[in-house]
């Protein structure tokens, strides 16, 4: 899978669970297209990067426990360009080395 497909998933998936739209793990897995695995590796994503997720069996859904507001871009510095040569194995370890950032107490930026 490529990084860019990932970053969108996990936009997507931040953005369904923002509106409580998840349904089950199974559900979800179709909606993103994915396996259900992946669907926790996602999740697994979301919380290392700050988010409180939980399920709600009466809702059918995943939440967050604490509101969150999630924003994804890539920002690359102009200088940092020459650093990517290309493929996914790079551009992922540069990206692993980004800051993500807690800005204004509830709000996670990555």
């Amino acid at each position: 899978m490529a990084f860019i497909d990932t970053f969108y998933q996990l936009e997507r998936l931040a953005y369904l669970i923002q509106r409580k739209a998840t349904g089950s793990p199974t559900e979800l897995a179709a909606k993103l297209e994915v396996s259900p695995r992946t669907v926790h590796n996602l999740l697994e994503q979301l919380r290392n990067w700050g988010a409180e997720i939980a399920y709600c069996r009466e809702r059918c859904s995943y939440y967050y426990v604490q509101p969150i507001n999630l924003c994804f871009s890539v920002i690359q510095p102009a200088e940092d360009a020459r650093k990517i040569t290309g493929g996914r194995k790079n551009i992922s370890s540069f990206l692993l080395d980004a800051e993500f950032l807690r800005w204004g107490g509830a709000s996670l930026y990555c």
